[in-house]
């Protein structure tokens, strides 16, 4: 006896996953399944279908249950939201990182944002709550290079989220500070300095301000050179 199969079809006006024997190709409407699937299948129709929010059985003659496909999208899709350049990034009037591209490398010039290591300096982005928000925590992942291979850099991070019809020169939080974090070993490598933060109040639709610095006179930050911020990613966790 052939294994049987699904098929998704229109059925009645309707497209929908229909049952196939290859002994008898008689199409039943997947809600007729389970009082045929036990002739073929021990478990019956569930045996079908994986109810599987990571997919790791990866079967290819099994269906997905509806809920198990949102939630694999949802867990993909949800938590990016903003990759912010340096090209992109705005410089406040007075104590701003500079924003340079940085020529003369070989294969691409990209813009960072370098960060002095005696001054405390700012950069600013603005981006949109994606309607994919869902109310979590924040992460805010900030990759940069240096010239040193030694020692430490602190940076910190502020916010104002602006709703339709509120101010928009509202008063920005006050500093999350991250926890000092080791300049790779090779100088030019890149690092990833990164905090997740609980205080921020978000809203789908949102613009955010959103400041990021380095803490120069933190007595934890003592690596002894610009720190050039490469790209900074802002997830929900």
């Amino acid at each position: 006896m052939a294994k049987p199969y699904l098929k998704y079809e229109l059925k009645s006006g309707v497209y929908k996953w229909v049952y196939y024997d290859d002994d008898n190709l008689a199409g039943l409407a997947l809600d007729d399944l389970a009082a045929h699937a036990s002739d073929h299948y021990p478990g019956g129709a569930d045996e079908l279908l994986l109810d599987e929010d990571n997919m790791a059985t990866d079967s290819k003659d099994k269906g997905a249950s509806q809920q198990s496909v949102k939630k694999y999208v949802d867990d993909r899709v949800n938590t990016l939201l903003a990759n912010l350049s340096p090209a992109g990034a705005e410089i406040p009037s007075s104590n701003g990182a500079e924003k340079a591209q940085q020529t003369g490398m070989t294969n691409f010039e990209p813009y960072t944002l370098a960060y002095d290591k005696a001054t405390d300096e700012t950069a600013f982005w603005r981006f949109i709550v994606p309607p994919t928000y869902q109310g979590g925590n924040i992460t805010i992942n900030i990759h940069y290079k240096t010239t040193v291979n030694t020692n430490d850099v602190v940076f910190f991070a502020k916010y104002l989220a602006v709703a339709e019809g509120e101010t928009y020169d509202g008063s920005l939080s006050g500093a999350e500070t991250f926890t000092a974090d080791t300049v790779p070993g090779t100088a030019g490598q890149k690092g990833v300095a990164s905090k997740t933060i609980s205080a921020w109040t978000l809203a789908v639709g949102d613009e955010v301000i959103l400041f990021i610095g380095r803490d120069a006179d933190n007595a934890s930050d003592d690596a002894d050179a610009d720190i050039l911020v490469t790209m900074v990613e802002v997830k929900e966790v």
